[in-house]
């Protein structure tokens, strides 16, 4: 199971990740969130590039060419809309990067009609927990059931108040498009400061758990 770590903005916490050996770095260029990248950070940019974890750009409700140009001046690799983006503007964009697009899901969503659009725009989805006041995560997980019956037919990210104590559940939980989980909130002293502690005593767990019941892909 591949492990995203999401909103780094720290650029002395960027080296700490790449000795985790979590599998993606995710990097917010969302201006309303508490996480996202200060675009001004030369430090941090610097730290980006030279990083050798695969680093992902999560944006939400950007124009194609903005999402572009910012994902090229951070050596971003792949991308993640976690807005209202159409089709259209996702496969704008995924002639630059290969692509994911989020869904926050609620208790009633159909998830295979929710993703049917977007077959053919995205190589990866992401279902995090719904939210209607505002875009990004809201550290509170959704039911992992409403993901069961669903075929969803691309390799996904579970995501939505993944915490240390879920280990086991995740252990449990399978499906065979499960490609990876996306963990941010619950791992931080404060918005973007990691526990680097918590951090490493949960990615060591998932790994020594990992099994095979997950999605072989690769970016």
């Amino acid at each position: 199971m591949k492990i995203k770590v999401c909103g780094m903005k720290i650029p002395e916490q960027v080296n700490d990740l790449q000795e985790l050996v979590a599998d993606y770095a995710g990097l917010i260029f969302y201006p309303l969130s508490a996480r996202c990248v200060d675009f001004n950070n030369t430090e941090l940019r610097k730290n980006m590039l030279a990083l050798s974890i695969k680093k992902i750009g999560v944006f939400v409700n950007e124009t194609p060419e903005q999402v572009i140009d910012i994902s090229r001046a951070f050596g971003i690799q792949m991308v993640q809309l976690h807005g209202h983006e159409s089709v259209d503007t996702c496969r704008q964009i995924r002639a630059s990067f290969p692509l994911i697009k989020a869904f926050r899901i609620n208790a009633t969503d159909d998830v295979d009609q929710m993703v049917a659009q977007y077959m053919e725009s995205a190589d990866y989805f992401l279902f995090d927990t719904g939210n209607n006041d505002h875009y990004g995560g809201t550290g509170k997980k959704f039911d992992w059931h409403l993901l069961k019956n669903a075929h969803i037919g691309k390799p996904f990210f579970l995501s939505g108040g993944i915490g240390p104590g879920d280990v086991e559940a995740l252990k449990k939980f399978t499906h065979p498009f499960l490609f990876g989980i996306d963990i941010n909130s619950r791992f931080e002293i404060a918005p973007g400061e990691k526990n680097i502690k918590s951090l490493s005593l949960f990615i060591n767990a998932i790994k020594a758990k990992a099994g095979g019941n997950h999605y072989k892909s690769e970016l």
